[in-house]
């Protein structure tokens, strides 16, 4: 049972853009020994899909500890965004820490979060002659790293509350199951469509695609 690696509702709308492009394609697919089945199942799973994200979203056991959860990270996004503002300026002139701050912009996922922070607790602590310069305040330092720990604790209760969750369990088995359909009928169509670049692009997922490229840029 897999847990989904993309937001639900965009791998559903990607599976049911896949179901689209199969309906032109089907001729193809089928000589190539595809079972139909598995395109036709992928509007019917989605709904399933849906309906089992909705249910475990709503779930009580977890919905404080969700709630604890956005509060922080809402509040150390915030001081992110602010200390990079110092921080942009501060440094300015220095090459290899302005790479090190587009780095820390490209980190947005949630177990990222704690992390960046002490990245950027380091960095001012490491450079305070330059913040001592622009008047930068001491203080976000240690709110950063107190942040950075109550992150950590907060995701890790949002974590142990969803993995108790029955709700959790029937999306991850309803995920699995588009997934593998999705899976099967990608395949194919890559297969079928290597030699023809414009088709070929239609049967990989547009959300991995960017997201790959945007963690692989050349540093």
């Amino acid at each position: 049972i897999k847990a989904p690696r993309i937001p639900v509702d965009k791998y559903c709308g990607e599976a049911e853009e896949l179901y689209s492009i199969c309906q032109n394609d089907k001729s193809q697919l089928l000589s190539a020994g595809l079972n139909w089945q598995d395109v036709e199942d992928l509007k019917s799973l989605c709904k399933a899909l849906r309906y089992c994200q909705a249910n475990w979203v709503i779930t009580p056991a977890r919905s404080q500890e969700m709630k604890q959860w956005l509060s922080t990270k809402k509040e150390a996004l915030a001081l992110k965004k602010e200390m990079l503002r110092h921080f942009d300026y501060a440094f300015r002139r220095n090459a290899a820490i302005k790479k090190e701050l587009s780095d820390i912009r490209t980190k947005r996922d949630n177990k990222s979060i704690a992390f960046v922070l002490l990245q950027m607790c380091e960095l001012a602590e490491n450079n305070a002659h330059l913040l001592q310069k622009v008047n930068f305040d001491k203080d976000l330092t240690l709110k950063a790293r107190t942040l950075s720990f109550k992150c950590s604790e907060n995701l890790a209760l949002v974590n142990t509350s969803n993995g108790k969750s029955e709700n959790k369990l029937w999306r991850d088995r309803a995920y699995t199951l588009l997934f593998e359909k999705v899976t099967t009928i990608r395949t194919c169509g890559q297969y079928l469509f290597k030699s023809d670049k414009k088709k070929y692009q239609k049967y990989l997922s547009d959300y991995f695609r960017k997201y790959n490229k945007h963690i692989r840029k050349p540093r």
